[in-house]
């Protein structure tokens, strides 16, 4: 990854654990408007806890590509997506890990996320800080008229080779893994 993208992506790591910091003082500032948001998100996922783990597997690979996808292709929008998922994520994981803290160990509750996050989290920050740099791209080439698609292109090349590889092992540990690791310390 060369040097101007890397600061795109350290970028988003560090937006990225300041609204997961907000996430986590916003639950304990206000419980009352945090809860139902926390609970929203344990409905999304209730179906699939009647799944087998392969379905499992399926959804969590295929959502994380996309989000990421989604992220990297927002350029458009001169980075902009990749700000919203940069913030939104880091907010709700906040909250979701202020809640699993009232409620379980911290041991357990990094038990649960470190293993798959090793590679989520990088696969995350690589795909939001290539579409935060493709943002500033698509700006030049449209105010300056520099070449765009070899950045494009790039970008794509990244997603495909890193981050879908970084997203297929993270989802193979968060379903056949992590329920190991979580059960042994609850």
């Amino acid at each position: 990854m060369e040097t101007s993208v890397k600061s795109y992506v350290y970028t988003s790591a560090l937006l990225f654990v300041v609204f997961l910091i907000f996430g986590m003082i916003f639950t304990q500032l206000y419980p009352e408007a945090a809860a139902p948001v926390v609970s929203d998100m344990a409905t999304q996922f209730e179906p699939l806890v009647k799944s087998s783990p392969p379905e499992i597997f399926t959804y969590i690979f295929i959502n994380n590509s996309l989000i990421d996808l989604l992220a990297i292709l927002t350029f458009f929008v001169f980075g902009l997506g990749s700000l919203y998922f940069i913030v939104s994520n880091g907010f709700i994981i906040g909250l979701v890990v202020d809640e699993a803290l009232k409620k379980a160990s911290l041991i357990a509750v990094i038990a649960t996320l470190l293993p798959h996050g090793i590679f989520e989290l990088p696969s995350f920050f690589i795909a939001t800080g290539y579409g935060l740099w493709l943002g500033v791209q698509f700006s030049r080439h449209l105010f300056f008229k520099r070449p765009f698609k070899p950045s494009f292109f790039r970008a794509m090349k990244i997603y495909i080779s890193v981050v879908l590889l970084l997203n297929f092992v993270a989802a193979m540990i968060e379903v056949f893994i992590t329920p190991m690791i979580y059960s042994s310390v609850k």
